[in-house]
């Protein structure tokens, strides 16, 4: 089994176009004018959205209009009355809201101290003597998908505001990646696994309501925290390079199951925003994975698969049916012409930065692994054909 292959787009190989220009020139003015977090509390996306778009080849006028939409729910950046003078100052701040404006000047400046390097300056941050990749998991993994983010679009601009993003969404979750726990039984399958917590009568009567906000009672009753954290402990980590293409595509079947089939099949109905995001983790570890040496990959797998379970759990662990997502045998070349209806769909969808990440990285995942294109273009065509809004949300809505 190969490792998985670094992704390739013209962004990334530095080639010249007006589409280009135009994701560079839009991420330059989104890096001057607009905050990472909406109101303090939700994020952007409009990083996610514009690369996307890119991606499924959307028009310079297209990639325009996408970030008009987008910028419309932003707030302005407003000047900081904190600094962050070095890295103790930085350590001593993070988790710290007020400090969002702080940090991305901060990186800024780091950025220029590393003469440009932006690589560099994330494996220094994420990987070095004081590494802070374990963070990524703080606020809903966001920073997780913003760095994917920054290497899918060849952005310095977009690191920077990677690392500000983990910075100010640090918080003790990252603990249960650092912590080194035992269990007695190991498993390699993630499916087996959640169905083992779907079974677990640890978890019952904590919450009738799904929302991640779920993952405070979790984590505050000893016993489902105990039995999360055995269920988390019990999934292996691939440990060699050869390994690491197959546990990657195992998340991946996970995370299209955990999208299209817990529902009923052939209906109109709301999919859930936070299962949905199992996708974009598993994506995100995908482009990290390549991108990082390796001694980032456990921390990136475990943090998908911490936000998998935790996930799992809060949105009332539903059943999956395999079955539900199983359609008609598409053969080439409709597969081919198949993908490219869903990908104008995606692009059609213009408000909906989820939507044309789901459809974009179904679409990717059968690229990497074509033995498997089946999985990932049935559950492209039960999404677009079923979908009819989002549902799951807290109160208060984090994604």
């Amino acid at each position: 089994m190969l490792t998985v292959p670094s992704i390739t787009n013209d962004l990334i190989e530095g080639k010249t176009s007006e589409r280009a220009t135009c994701v560079a020139d839009l991420l330059a003015r989104n890096h001057d004018e607009y905050a990472i977090l909406i109101h303090g509390a939700m994020h952007s996306h409009v990083h996610h959205i514009v690369g996307n778009a890119y991606s499924l080849g959307g028009s310079e006028e297209h990639l325009k209009a996408v970030f008009d939409g987008q910028a419309r729910t932003l707030d302005h950046w407003t000047s900081s009355t904190v600094l962050v003078s070095n890295d103790d100052d930085l350590h001593r701040r993070l988790g710290d809201k007020m400090y969002e404006r702080a940090f991305l000047v901060y990186f800024d400046q780091r950025l220029q101290d590393f003469g440009g390097d932006w690589m560099a300056l994330l494996q220094e941050y994420l990987l070095g003597e004081r590494a802070l990749l374990s963070g990524v998991v703080g606020g809903f993994a966001h920073p997780l998908i913003l760095l994917a983010d920054a290497i899918d679009l060849a952005s310095p601009k977009v690191a920077v505001e990677a690392l500000a993003m983990l910075a100010v969404d640090y918080n003790p979750l990252h603990r249960l990646l650092d912590a080194s726990a035992k269990t007695a039984v190991k498993q390699t399958s993630a499916l087996a696994i959640l169905e083992r917590i779907r079974t677990d009568d640890r978890f019952d009567n904590l919450f009738s309501t799904s929302g991640v906000g779920n993952t405070m009672a979790i984590l505050g009753s000893e016993d489902a925290r105990n039995a999360a954290l055995q269920h988390f402990n019990s999934y292996i980590v691939p440990s060699e390079p050869d390994e690491t293409n197959k546990a990657l595509l195992e998340l991946a079947e996970a995370a299209v199951l955990l999208l299209a089939a817990v529902d009923a099949p052939k209906t109109k109905h709301e999919f859930d925003i936070y299962l949905t995001h199992q996708l974009t983790f598993v994506w995100s570890i995908r482009v990290l994975i390549a991108a990082l040496p390796p001694t980032a990959t456990r921390t990136l797998f475990r943090a998908a698969w911490l936000m998998m379970v935790l996930t799992y759990i809060t949105q009332l662990r539903p059943e999956i049916v395999k079955d539900r997502i199983t359609q008609p045998v598409i053969a080439p070349p409709q597969t081919e012409i198949e993908w490219e209806r869903l990908k104008s769909a995606a692009l059609e969808n213009i408000e909906d930065p989820h939507y044309t990440k789901v459809i974009r990285t179904l679409w990717e995942f059968a690229t990497l692994w074509p033995h498997n294109e089946a999985l990932f273009l049935d559950a492209c065509v039960v999404f677009e054909r079923d979908f009819a809004g989002w549902k799951g949300f807290d109160i208060r809505p984090e994604h």
